[in-house]
């Protein structure tokens, strides 16, 4: 697919979304992540650039992270934009991920990811988003118990020893 105004070639390669049991909206684009055969792959769609709307183009063969780079093959069980920060968190069967905005240049915006902790989620239905006064970040159920992440500060277990998932 190629996108022409005018007589003019804007860009080629526009594909339809992947297809993927969790999406997000973040940083302009669509994310897409937990498909059958990349599970631990996260694409995302070309998004609003130079005052054109995106959102439905997706470049399948570039615009996407493999998390980890190597694949370790464990799914992606939430992506979620973190109320009040500049990243978004990936949450993974046993692992905790951001994924920041590295840079912006005329090529587009280009994603990393950072590694936070070896505590995941139980489902992609495990989660919620807490943004009241005072506080601002996560809550999901892991195989360790119910954790809660404040924007900035330390992961914390509030039910140590009392769930016993698995």
């Amino acid at each position: 697919d190629t996108a022409i105004v005018a007589g003019r070639v804007l860009e080629e390669n526009n594909y339809a979304a992947p297809a993927g049991k969790i999406v997000a909206r973040w940083k302009d684009k669509m994310w897409l992540a937990n498909s059958t055969t990349y599970p631990y792959r996260l694409w995302h769609s070309r998004g609003q650039y130079v005052g054109l709307d995106r959102l439905e183009q997706w470049d399948t063969d570039l615009d996407y992270l493999d998390i980890p780079a190597n694949g370790d093959g464990e799914e992606i069980m939430a992506f979620i934009p973190a109320p009040g920060g500049d990243f978004a968190v990936c949450l993974k069967e046993d692992s905790f991920y951001h994924v920041y905005e590295r840079s912006i240049s005329s090529e587009g915006r280009f994603y990393d990811y950072e590694r936070i902790a070896g505590i995941g989620c139980v489902g992609p239905d495990a989660w919620t988003v807490i943004d009241i006064e005072g506080f601002r970040g996560l809550a999901w159920l892991s195989p360790q118990g119910v954790m809660l992440y404040q924007i900035g500060a330390e992961i914390q277990n509030i039910t140590p020893g009392r769930i016993n998932y698995g």
